[in-house]
């Protein structure tokens, strides 16, 4: 059974997942840790799902179907899409604070709590990743859907045809906006989000890569 996140603390066999053992963590930490280590997988299949979704949607021109559905099925779809990519890196967090330290409650876990118990290498990783433009832009998306409003969106459209039905239009496409780092607005196309997943999937895998040294081939999953 082949395994598309290439998960390098899960294996397969015999049709079961089966995953690494942390070193120096005991059967409950253990336990705890294939939960935490299976909610960033949902997470990121949530990501890629939703992704679909997102593309779909976009192609569909408000007016077609019931008013306004077409337009509140792509705001539903992107802020599940990016409240997913997000919760990916939080709860790959969680891994980080049991497998290394300090192992703070649940609740108070931030990257700036649990930075200096890491290992160095994996410390860069992430500090990296969370400097990039992209990244930002993933969270400003996720902040604005949850505590703000909604992800803005413009749609584009031209056509040869003299009408304004949807099936007369040569080009309909979506856009998104979010400010940047000077608080200007600023806009890309909604294709935009295939490459957000790209990057977090290679963020997420890119830690759970670095962290294989630390863990041993031996104890099942549920």
């Amino acid at each position: 059974m082949s395994d598309w996140l290439k998960d390098h603390l899960v294996y397969f066999a015999e049709g079961e997942r089966s995953y690494k053992r942390p070193k120096g963590l005991d059967d409950d930490q253990y336990w705890l840790w294939q939960r935490f280590h299976f909610a960033t997988r949902l997470n990121l299949e949530a990501g890629a799902y939703f992704c679909r979704q997102v593309l779909g949607a976009a192609k569909v021109p408000d007016e077609l179907g019931f008013p306004g559905l077409a337009w509140r099925q792509l705001k539903w779809y992107l802020d599940a899409f990016f409240f997913e990519l997000v919760s990916a890196h939080d709860t790959l967090l969680q891994e980080l604070n049991l497998v290394y330290g300090p192992r703070l409650a649940i609740d108070k876990v931030r990257w700036w709590k649990i930075k200096r118990k890491q290992p160095k290498k994996l410390r860069q990783h992430i500090d990296r990743n969370l400097q990039t433009d992209w990244f930002g832009r993933v969270v400003w998306y996720r902040n604005t859907a949850a505590h703000r409003m909604y992800v803005p969106t413009d749609t584009m459209r031209a056509g040869s045809g003299e009408g304004e039905h949807p099936w007369e239009y040569d080009m309909h496409k979506v856009n998104l906006w979010y400010r940047d780092g000077d608080q200007r607005w600023q806009w890309e196309e909604i294709q935009a989000c295939e490459d957000y997943l790209k990057k977090v999937i290679k963020h997420v895998c890119e830690a759970w890569s670095i962290m294989e040294s630390d863990f041993e081939d031996q104890g099942k999953g549920s």
